[in-house]
C-alpha cells in the first residue's frame, strides 16, 4: 500500500456471512436488510519503521463517511481501529480504506484477526405500515 493514500482494503475471504451481504470479489458489504448497522474494521501493517501513523476509513457508498488515525507505533508493526454506526439501505454498499505515513508502502497483515472487516445489523428499519409486523 503506497504511503500517503487511503486506499481500499481488500477482504477476499469471510469467516462466515450471514445473510450473503458480503461481496469478496468487490470487498463491499451490501446490506439485504435495511437498518443501522455496526461497521467495524482493523487494519494493522507489517514490516513499518517506527514513528508512522495510519488511518482507517469506512466509505459509504464511495464517499467518505468516518475515519479515524492512530499515533506511532512500534517498529514490528502498526494498525488501526474503526467501528461507528452507519445507517443503511438495502442498495447501500460501504468499504473500508487505510492510509499510512512511512513515506514508502507497506503491506497490510491479511487476515483476521490482524485485519478484519465485520457488518453487524444493531436495529432494523421497517417500510411497512405501522399495523404490520417486519
Amino acid at each position: 500500500m503506497p504511503g500517503g493514500v487511503f486506499t481500499k482494503i481488500n477482504f477476499n475471504v469471510t469467516s462466515f456471512n450471514v445473510g450473503g451481504g458480503f461481496n469478496t470479489s468487490s470487498s463491499q458489504f451490501a446490506p439485504t436488510t435495511a437498518g443501522y448497522y455496526s461497521i467495524s474494521s482493523v487494519v494493522m501493517f507489517t514490516g513499518n519503521p517506527g514513528g508512522s501513523n495510519t488511518g482507517v476509513a469506512i466509505y459509504k457508498n464511495g464517499s467518505l463517511y468516518s475515519e479515524t488515525f492512530n499515533c506511532p507505533g512500534t517498529p514490528a508493526s502498526i494498525g488501526s481501529f474503526i467501528n461507528d454506526i452507519v445507517p443503511l439501505d438495502v442498495g447501500d454498499y460501504v468499504e473500508i480504506f487505510a492510509v499510512q505515513s512511512t513515506g514508502g508502502a507497506l503491506n497490510a497483515d491479511a487476515g483476521a484477526p490482524n485485519t478484519f472487516f465485520a457488518g453487524t445489523l444493531l436495529y432494523q428499519i421497517c417500510t411497512v405500515p405501522p399495523s404490520a409486523t417486519c
